[in-house]
């Protein structure tokens, strides 16, 4: 984690939703009110500007690589923990398809993994 100091041309790593680690340098940070604030980043690895909250912004790549792999595996608890019937999973799998602009791969994990305690293996 940073301090909230951060200043323009910082050099940071930060987590993305959907594309997770990605290196960026800071624009400006952006007070929204007198306790909200998030910095306005700008990729170092794609084009574009992106404003990020102080949550998502870290000084190392390990340490946002760490931090991603936290959020996924608590993700991954989440959802695997609501699973307890076939209808569950089903209704679940309908949730979390594959899609030609964004795939939930945990989800799909998860789905898999259940379906194994149920008995059976899920084919793609």
């Amino acid at each position: 984690m940073v301090d909230d100091k951060l200043i323009r041309n910082d050099i940071v790593w930060i987590i993305s939703e959907y594309i997770g680690v990605e290196k960026c340098e800071i624009v400006e940070r952006i007070d929204t009110s007198p306790s909200l604030f998030y910095y306005k980043v700008h990729s170092l690895e794609r084009p574009g500007n992106m404003g990020r909250p102080f949550s998502d912004i870290f000084m190392s790549k390990i340490e946002a690589e760490e931090e991603l792999l936290n959020r996924e595996n608590a993700d991954y608890k989440d959802e695997y923990d609501k699973i307890d019937s076939l209808e569950d999973l089903l209704k679940f799998m309908y949730a979390h398809m594959f899609s030609d602009e964004y795939t939930d791969w945990t989800g799909i994990k998860v789905a898999e993994n259940k379906a194994l305690e149920f008995g059976f293996k899920l084919k793609k």
